[in-house]
């Protein structure tokens, strides 16, 4: 999605809750020259200092040490969620980004998804695509594109997390589900499922994609 904007490679971008650098490395990946990082974590900032992404700051999204329209671009990967006052943190995106730029948003999707993933990750909220929209355009962006995405496992996930709700399993977080052979065949299961959703435009999914412009 990000290739689809067709952004300079010199272009000012942000990463919002920076974390340990994934996303930081995947745009230093697609050849983005300028990229700066923002977390709340002196824990999340060391690991990236480690790595040599580049500079994070450590600041509160809803309260960023930038000037206004400093950014071109902002990525905000499955960020909003952790945020309590989260139309806030939207307006603080519109602030910093430069006239006609772009940001990138992903969240957790439904509220009946909630599940011990959530509360271990000290998620506030999940989305629907209305609501979040809806937030988009209140803090002043115009809404390009928004699609569900991780909808190949919806019904799966959604099933396993109503036991584990209604049973009350002793787990601490969803990773214990896990062992290499199920963790590559998940991961070819996103593949496709990334891959297709953009066109398939799925009615729900577990994760929600929204692109917006500060026109």
């Amino acid at each position: 999605m990000i290739h689809r904007l067709s952004l300079p490679r010199q272009v000012p971008i942000l990463d919002l809750g920076a974390g340990t650098g994934a996303n930081m490395r995947m745009l230093k990946d697609l050849g983005f020259l300028a990229i700066r990082g923002l977390d709340s974590s002196d824990f999340a900032i060391r690991f990236c200092d480690k790595k040599g992404l580049g500079v994070v700051d450590k600041a509160d999204v809803c309260q960023m040490p930038y000037a206004d329209e400093t950014f071109h671009f902002v990525l905000a990967a499955d960020m909003l969620e952790h945020v309590a006052n989260d139309l806030k943190a939207l307006k603080e995106i519109w602030r910093v980004l430069q006239p006609g730029g772009c940001a990138v948003i992903t969240v957790p999707a439904f509220q009946y998804l909630w599940g011990v993933q959530d509360l271990t990750a000290q998620h506030h909220r999940r989305y629907d695509m209305k609501h979040l929209r809806q937030a988009a355009i209140e803090a002043g962006f115009d809404c390009l594109d928004s699609f569900y995405f991780n909808y190949l496992l919806f019904t799966l996930i959604l099933i396993v997390r109503k036991l584990v709700n209604l049973f009350h399993f002793p787990l601490e977080n969803e990773n214990r589900l896990n062992s290499p052979w199920i963790n590559e065949l998940l991961k070819w299961i996103f593949y496709v499922d990334v891959e297709t959703a953009p066109f398939v435009r799925p009615l729900v999914g577990v994760s929600i994609l929204l692109i917006v412009r500060k026109s």
